[in-house]
């Protein structure tokens, strides 16, 4: 093969051993005229120094020929690696790099997260034994009887989601409830030093109307009676008769029977706690009609509405003669409804 290389200095190629057609210790020297010289030589082992100026030779390292090496610099031969540079040493290096790279990679595969951890990508929240102790941010799947200090009677399906934080020692917890078909929210913090804080519903377009007055007010199953059936369904509220109804108050029906005579079907009355009946009133508070209202035995809402009428011996309002419902305003219901279950939903 033939070797060029390009230089200032004297170049010295030593042999590193015998075989048929080189002699060891046999040094092959050439000068330089132009700073470029050509060499051909015989497959073998050869040691690389250079002489600068007439100083001491410098060992540049090792290069091997074969029989079928191709022409190239001599950098081209010393970067290529040499069998008897890869020691014992330096195999066991790579050895313990190679075992170092797989165990490394093992133990991302263990650490790293999978569909469903912490309910992550899941089509179910995790699972948790203990509600009350302090969780990792995730997604986990619940029922209410697990929250003894949640406002909720019976038992529903619930979703509690963990919010990580920036700090160790607090987190915010909000927990959705599903009750028939309508969700509820509640948040809470947990904090390591004073432990979980009391329950607090957000108020949502599922939990809370407008009524109409202006004012917002606890929702629940709600229907909203008018003096006709002339009315068409609105945002969260579907017509029913000459009412319309919330999603928590579906399968009630409002009733027109007379001048100012309403009946509604369908719910188990008024709502046991909390406001149940609000009257459309004015500007300064007055309200615009006199009403009377009566439950029976079978669940039945009575609604009558009244002109409203002074009385100079009681000093009072009082009903005076039947009225329906002012067009454009109504009354709002707040119902009990039955318990539905959510297993089935």
């Amino acid at each position: 093969m033939q070797l060029n290389h390009l230089t200032t200095a004297r170049s010295f190629l030593n042999q590193k051993k015998t075989t048929l057609n080189v002699i060891e210790n046999t040094y092959i020297q050439t000068d330089l005229n132009n700073g470029h010289y050509e060499l051909n030589l015989l497959p073998c082992d050869y040691d690389v120094y250079l002489l600068m100026n007439n100083c001491a030779k410098n060992q540049l390292g090792t290069v091997q020929i074969f029989a079928d090496s191709k022409d190239g610099t001599l950098n081209d031969f010393l970067l290529r690696p040499h069998e008897s540079e890869i020691t014992p040493d330096i195999l066991k290096q790579i050895m313990d790099a190679r075992d170092q790279a797989v165990k490394a990679a093992e133990n991302v595969g263990e650490s790293a997260l999978k569909i469903g951890d912490y309910g992550i990508g899941g089509q179910v929240g995790a699972t948790v034994e203990d509600f009350s102790a302090h969780l990792l941010g995730g997604f986990y799947q619940a029922r209410t009887p697990q929250f003894p200090d949640l406002p909720i009677e019976g038992d529903s399906i619930a979703s509690l989601l963990v919010y990580p934080s920036s700090s160790f020692k607090w987190k915010v917890e909000q927990l959705t409830v599903v009750q028939g078909k309508i969700p509820r929210i509640f948040v809470r913090t947990d904090a390591k030093n004073n432990g979980k804080q009391s329950w607090f519903e957000v108020i949502t377009a599922a939990n809370s109307i407008v009524d109409a007055n202006g004012f917002l007010k606890a929702a629940s199953p709600i229907l909203r009676l008018f003096g006709s059936d002339s009315v068409t369904d609105e945002q969260g509220f579907t017509k029913s008769g000459c009412g319309l109804v919330n999603d928590l108050a579906a399968g009630v029906t409002a009733t027109r029977i007379d001048v100012g005579h309403y009946e509604i079907h369908g719910s188990l009355g008024f709502a046991k706690t909390g406001w149940y009946i609000q009257l459309p009133e004015g500007a300064n508070g007055n309200k615009k009609i006199f009403a009377e209202y009566s439950v029976d035995e079978n669940n039945v809402i009575t609604v009558k509405t009244f002109t409203r009428k002074f009385n100079a011996k009681s000093c009072e309002i009082v009903a005076g003669e039947p009225i329906d419902i002012t067009d454009g305003r109504w009354i709002d219901i707040r119902l009990e409804m039955p318990v539905l279950t959510t297993d089935n939903i």
